[in-house]
């Protein structure tokens, strides 16, 4: 068994998809935002989750522009998250987005060394070898279940590592540590841990939470677009950028460098040389909405 690490002890995140650290004995946080899931989603969540983590922080709280009527759950989901989390976080008013909801569980964690994030709609199954965890981060593989019965499967980064000022900053699947990108919803160089499986099981959720759902993504599209311009400086490429928007009804694959899903109205900045592929093998579904010259930037989505 090797030593254990002083939380915050990696301070250079220049390098850190690449860098490795010697083995240690650590300890994992698992994190979950909630609202109003109903409380059997939500428990199975917990339940699931308290088998694979040390303790478990839960947020819950509405986004201001989430459609809502209380920014508190009153389904039930405060009284199970207060049964199975160590810490849970309340918000009597709506929390001005998602990045800050979910900044609540990683600047009011514990010393933990890893952290865990799983969806209300989620469980989690298999065991984590602690004892193994050495990379910055980690996906685990998911199942995106359907519900006629099957299920998509795609490689999602879940387990990351703590590290100095880390934070989520302009999109929910953006992450910064020490003042420097860490990850964002294109990283695709991430070892994915064998024997742990993801449930995802959204079609479950209530009529009105998934309307809901559906009108949130849509003005978050409106804003994400909106920011393209300041989103351009978030990641580092030595070359040519493309603003590609998606018109098509859906689109499910890995051109774009790993499994992903993209709907109707959502763009992605990609370099040059891979909009020129994208658009040419869907020519009906992409449109070119504009091309940056001399940014550095890596493959996102916005």
């Amino acid at each position: 068994m090797g030593r254990r690490r002083k939380r915050g002890e990696l301070v250079n995140c220049v390098n850190a998809q690449s860098t490795s650290l010697p083995p240690f004995n650590c300890t994992i946080q698992g994190c979950v935002i909630f609202y109003n899931d109903t409380p059997e989603l939500l428990e199975e969540c917990l339940v699931s989750l308290k088998k694979v983590v040390d303790r478990i922080v839960a947020v819950d709280g509405a986004y201001i522009e989430f459609p809502h009527y209380k920014p508190y759950s009153t389904d039930g989901c405060l009284d199970i998250a207060k049964k199975y989390a160590d810490v849970v976080i309340e918000n009597k008013d709506a929390w001005p987005d998602q990045i800050s909801k979910r900044n609540a569980y990683l600047t009011l964690s514990s010393e933990s060394d890893y952290y865990f994030v799983l969806d209300a709609d989620e469980v989690v199954e298999g065991k984590i070898d602690k004892h193994k965890l050495i990379e910055p981060y980690y996906g685990i593989k998911t199942l995106d279940c359907q519900s006629d019965g099957s299920t998509i499967p795609v490689d999602r980064i879940r387990l990351i590592r703590h590290q100095r000022n880390i934070q989520y900053r302009n999109l929910h699947c953006e992450i910064w540590a020490n003042n420097f990108p860490l990850i964002n919803s294109f990283t695709t160089k991430f070892t994915v841990i064998d024997g742990v499986i993801i449930k995802h099981h959204t079609y479950r959720r209530p009529k009105n939470r998934l309307e809901n759902d559906a009108k949130y993504m849509t003005v978050r599209e409106e804003n994400n677009s909106r920011n393209s311009s300041e989103f351009l400086t978030n990641f580092e490429y030595d070359g040519k950028v493309c603003l590609v928007k998606f018109v098509g009804k859906e689109y499910r694959g890995d051109d774009l460098g790993r499994n992903i899903i993209l709907k109707t109205g959502q763009m992605a900045l990609l370099t040059r040389e891979k909009a020129h592929d994208l658009l040419s093998a869907y020519k009906k579904d992409f449109i070119l909405i504009n091309e940056f010259q001399d940014t550095k930037h890596v493959i996102g989505v916005i």
